[in-house]
């Protein structure tokens, strides 16, 4: 990540961070999520640190292809399905009069499965590795809706890939509930490992196909 410039008097603590992602949409994750006034955007790595920021400040800086904000600072999003109103397998779409209105998705999905961390909902050990393969029929995908995420941040790591071996996706850390992840095709790959101090809740997914 990018370091902050010295002459910055703001003291950020990562809440959370989420990689492959734009800065509209790492706007957008601080803003839904309780307690985050900053972010600290890696252009180069397209990387996105939520930040809690003591104390705020509308004082930006560059270094190194990094950014880091106010919450503040940042223009407001106009989207009317951020933060999702609509309830579990229910999508948001906008009308022509910029209103949100939802969709059942139930149709159109197939309970697959649930994963979890070990031990969930009691803390997973240290030094944890698990992995889960999916794979549906041609014509399907998969999605991924996660219920609990809980972290330690920069340390233990939930990795998405495309499949066994492929083109990692996403890596998340930290304690933001990730939004819906759609497989691009019709496989996921995913791994969790942890290192060798502190433990937390872990996580738990439901992982449906869909057509």
């Amino acid at each position: 990540m990018g370091e902050i410039e010295t002459h910055v008097t703001t003291k950020p603590d990562v809440m959370s961070v989420i990689s492959h992602i734009g800065p509209t949409m790492c706007t957008n994750k601080c803003k839904s999520l309780s307690g985050c006034n900053g972010v600290n955007f890696d252009r180069h790595h397209l990387t996105c640190e939520l930040l809690r920021i003591h104390p705020t400040t509308d004082e930006m800086s560059s270094k190194n292809g990094s950014r880091i904000a106010a919450l503040s600072s940042l223009q407001p999003i106009n989207n009317p399905c951020w933060p999702n109103p609509c309830s579990k397998n229910n999508k948001c779409i906008v009308s022509i009069q910029n209103k949100p209105f939802c969709i059942t998705t139930t149709d159109h999905e197939t309970f697959m499965e649930t994963i979890h961390s070990t031990n969930y909902p009691a803390e997973y050990p240290n030094n944890d590795f698990k992995s889960w393969s999916f794979t549906v029929e041609n014509n399907f995908q998969l999605v991924l809706k996660f219920t609990a995420f809980n972290l330690e941040t920069n340390c233990d790591f939930l990795k998405i890939y495309d499949k066994q071996g492929g083109t990692e996706l996403y890596s998340l850390t930290g304690n933001y509930l990730p939004d819906d992840v759609w497989s691009t095709d019709s496989t996921f790959f995913i791994q969790f490992t942890t290192d060798h101090s502190y433990t937390f809740t872990g996580f738990s997914i439901d992982v449906y196909k869909t057509s």
